[in-house]
């Protein structure tokens, strides 16, 4: 579980009661286009809740990750990363 002060409860691996499995991976290359906050950190969302987020919900993965997808799409949310959701 991510500790770091506003991302508490994030993670990069989790598994679910209700038979869902995520794994984050975040990619170091972060783009030139990037906005930072002032304080040299990146302006965008934390990704830890990808995780957390998928496995509590009753969302399926596809439909999550579509959902993802197209808001990043729309609003470059998040910096690049990796996502792999399993419906076990």
């Amino acid at each position: 579980t991510d500790q770091e002060p506003t991302k508490e409860g994030g993670t990069w691996l989790a598994i679910s009661k209700k038979g869902k499995a995520g794994v984050l991976l975040n990619l170091s290359e972060i783009p030139e286009n990037n906005t930072e906050n002032g304080s040299g950190e990146s302006a965008k969302k934390g990704r830890g809740y990808l995780v957390t987020n998928f496995v509590s919900s009753c969302e399926r993965a596809e439909d999550y990750l579509t959902r993802l997808h197209e808001e990043n799409m729309k609003y470059q949310t998040y910096n690049p990363y990796t996502l792999v959701l399993l419906d076990l």
